[in-house]
């Protein structure tokens, strides 16, 4: 696959996170909310300061979730494409 994407997403047990090429965005179990610059290695907390960044990738991430739960709920995972055999 040769796409370029805006994002990617990845979770864990006990967190989720969203990353582009300056930002990452890290949500634990509890909705703690973390927004770094994880290619500077910057600690600092850009959540409050960057709001729409922060909403930007929290949509990305609750719409790639609801469509995995679509796929699921409709048992599509396994299903075949037309062209597929």
């Amino acid at each position: 696959m040769r796409e370029e994407r805006k994002y990617i997403l990845f979770n864990h047990d006990r967190l989720y996170g969203i990353a582009d090429t300056t930002y990452l965005l890290i949500v634990d179990k509890n909705h703690t909310l973390g927004l770094y610059r994880y290619g500077e290695a910057d600690r600092k907390n850009y959540a409050e300061k960057l709001p729409e960044k922060r909403k930007e990738m929290e949509n990305f991430f609750h719409a790639h979730i609801q469509t995995a739960a679509y796929i699921l709920m409709h048992d599509l995972q396994n299903k075949k494409r037309k062209n597929e055999k």
